[in-house]
């Protein structure tokens, strides 16, 4: 499963390439980040957050099963630098939540659940 588009050699991505990505157990925020971001935060509609520390400049983050469902959903990922500052700020829908069909805007859809997604 690639995680990134394939790009040409010497291709100088944005401070962020992150995507959303459906298995079969769960929904993931996964990408890489610019060195200058010391971590990501998924905000939920609800006002609850998750946050992950990049390893080498990669990302990977389960989306809670608690926040697939409306009301709860994500809303954004953001980027913060180690003093906290924002670096990088993304809609759920930008990183491809509204365009896939087993992710819909986030939440799924009733009766849906990621382990039905190919």
């Amino acid at each position: 499963m690639r995680f990134l588009p394939c790009l040409p050699k010497g291709y100088r991505l944005g401070p962020s390439a992150l995507r959303l990505v459906p298995t079969r157990q769960d929904v993931l925020v996964v990408g890489a980040v610019a060195a200058t971001i010391a971590s990501v935060e998924v905000r939920f509609a609800d006002g609850e957050r998750a946050v992950v520390q990049p390893e080498e400049g990669v990302v990977l983050l389960p989306v809670p099963h608690a926040h697939l469902q409306p009301g709860k959903e994500a809303a954004e990922v953001i980027g913060l630098d180690r003093r906290g500052e924002l670096l990088y700020r993304a809609s759920v829908e930008a990183l491809g939540g509204a365009r896939s069909p087993c992710l819909g805007a986030l939440p799924l859809p009733s009766g849906q659940d990621a382990r039905s997604c190919p």
